[in-house]
């Protein structure tokens, strides 16, 4: 008996974990993905930290 309590356990974590990321994707397609904002700030996160990444290369050359 402990051993079926211990796998239907598991089985609800990874049910209720497979859900909630299912509702994650489901909101991020319905709702960030069509908010200008959301997309305009996720975009410029990206190009500074391109730029810093950069600028580590340039000081990682610069020290050796």
């Amino acid at each position: 008996m402990v051993d079926d309590s211990a796998d239907y356990l598991l089985y609800s974590f990874r049910r209720f974990t497979l859900t909630a990321f299912e509702e994650l994707i489901t909101m991020m397609d319905d709702t960030l993905l069509q908010n200008r904002f959301v997309i305009k700030t996720a975009y410029n996160y990206i190009r500074l930290n391109h730029k810093l990444e950069k600028e580590r290369e340039k000081q990682k050359i610069a020290h050796e």
